[in-house]
């Protein structure tokens, strides 16, 4: 039997208020939850965490004291292997000591996360952002936020430029995103593939629409029409891609012309750089050919596995760009393209760190909210929980979770190219589901 009494108001209000005050709520609990996780990390820092900010110290001390900061430092394991310019971004450490400077660099790290995470929620995933996203921006991909912060890379600082980049994309300022995008490449240069989105850009088209020539033929006959090749060069999108391109060259040139001498070691040390990559889809390649050898007895030529992880990445590259193509025939929304690129860049780089698949996280959460894994969301963040060093897992089983965030990255390539070929359903309006709703109350 229904009630038919009132039901009495919600504490919370009713309707995008009451989404609203829990949305906030819970930015409030991650934010209390990042920094008593921060008050812990500093209190009970290990001797061998955040390593990278003690090389990032010394760099400074070395570039302040007119010492070439790239050369290796007593106390350090690695070389230098930022850009030179952003050396400019730590020299300020130097005024401090060791211990001072890599607490307050931590500090202005978190502030950026949460910042970060809000922009996340609030401007890219809007109504696909729930609850389950900020346990999932703890726990995904092996923890990668916690490695970034263990770590003390630059990764959130450079993904909090790439992604305030990204919303202007989605505002469609050009020029705003490709100058974010350029701070953000001049820490390792890497974030300057995402310029290549430009090709992807909406520019309001001035002249002819195809849909007039192929309704007044004699207007086409009467309009000289350059090459496919010269058109393109001519668009707005080549003008933006190679402008930011030479706004970037330019960067470095000065800097070369400034400082040849610290910009060559920087070449020699980032071309020699290895790092701890073993996440990285390169070594998920290479330690598959080694469990082969293991396997089979049969040793595969390490210039053979280059060459087939090269042949990888340019498929993976053209899955890309088919994706971005085909998903604008369903969705013009700037982010299928901004999502699709990310997943692919996190394939593509050779030596992508553990701590680096935070660009991974958005797009990740984002296509498992429209496809039928939804449901099993709260399973999939437990298990990207997971690492292998921790847990006692069969020996199989730890060849899979070694390489986890690979794994995962590839599953949401596939899952973007699922909803490509069989788009999600729309959800149904407002008046189709009251006229839906009644005639099911009829048919009682």
């Amino acid at each position: 039997m229904t009630s038919h009494y009132p039901r009495p108001p919600s504490l919370w209000g009713t309707g995008s208020e009451c989404a609203m005050k829990k949305n906030t709520l819970l930015e409030l609990a991650f934010a209390l939850l990042v920094f008593l996780y921060a008050a812990r990390v500093v209190i009970n820092l290990p001797p061998d965490a955040q390593w990278d900010c003690g090389i990032q110290y010394a760099s400074a001390q070395a570039f302040v004291n007119g010492q070439n900061p790239y050369d290796r430092h007593e106390g350090v394991s690695w070389e230098y292997v930022y850009t030179p310019e952003s050396l400019l971004r730590f020299a300020p450490m130097a005024l401090f000591y060791q211990a001072a400077a890599c607490a307050g660099k931590l500090y202005l790290k978190l502030g950026l996360l949460l910042a970060l995470v809000v922009l996340w929620r609030r401007k890219f995933l809007a109504e696909e952002g729930d609850g389950w996203f900020y346990v999932f921006c703890l726990l995904a991909f092996n923890s990668t936020i916690y490695l970034d912060v263990r770590a003390s890379n630059v990764s959130i600082e450079e993904q909090f430029l790439v992604w305030v980049g990204f919303y202007f994309f989605l505002r469609r300022n050009y020029t705003a995103f490709s100058g974010f995008i350029i701070a953000a490449s001049l820490f390792k240069g890497l974030p300057a593939l995402f310029l290549l989105v430009l090709w992807f850009a909406d520019f309001e088209t001035k002249g002819i629409s195809d849909a007039d020539e192929r309704r007044f033929p004699q207007i086409k006959e009467k309009t000289p029409r350059s090459s496919a090749f010269i058109r393109v060069l001519s668009s707005m999108q080549a003008r933006y891609f190679f402008g930011s391109l030479a706004a970037l060259a330019a960067i470095h040139g000065v800097s070369f012309l400034l400082a040849p001498e610290f910009f060559l070691t920087f070449l020699s040390n980032a071309l020699g750089h290895t790092g701890y990559a073993s996440s990285s889809n390169f070594y998920f390649v290479k330690a598959t050919f080694a469990t082969l050898q293991t396997a089979t007895g049969l040793a595969v030529p390490d210039a053979a596995q280059s060459t087939v992880y090269w042949v990888l990445a340019a498929g993976i590259a053209g899955a890309a760009v088919w994706g971005i193509a085909a998903a604008r025939r369903f969705d013009d929304s700037p982010k299928w393209r901004l999502f699709i690129l990310c997943a692919a860049y996190a394939l593509i780089i050779p030596n992508f760190g553990d701590y680096s698949y935070v660009v991974v996280i958005v797009p990740a959460f984002f296509i498992l909210k429209r496809t039928r894994l939804t449901a099993f969301l709260p399973l999939l963040i437990l298990l990207s929980l997971s690492q292998s060093n921790r847990l006692p897992f069969p020996t199989y089983l730890i060849y899979v979770w070694d390489h986890f965030p690979a794994l995962a990255a590839y599953a949401v390539m596939g899952l973007y190219g699922y909803e490509v070929v069989w788009p999600h359903p729309p959800a149904p309006s407002p008046d189709r589901r009251s006229r839906s709703a009644h005639r099911e109350r009829g048919s009682r």
